[in-house]
């Protein structure tokens, strides 16, 4: 995921965290959209790693 992809991602986040807010999603149905995709969690994991070792 470059960095485009995950700010696009972010948005949709933030919109659909307002929607949720505003009590127009469920939890369930926020929780199944903003679903971090696998490229962040593997990012993620390999930083905290990283930090792990240095």
């Amino acid at each position: 995921m470059d960095y485009e992809q995950y700010d696009q991602w972010s948005e949709n986040v933030r919109m659909e965290r307002e929607e949720y807010v505003q009590e127009k999603l469920t939890a369930e149905e926020f929780q199944r959209k903003t679903n971090k995709p696998r490229a962040v969690l593997l990012y993620s994991a390999t930083q905290n790693n990283l930090q792990e070792i240095l």
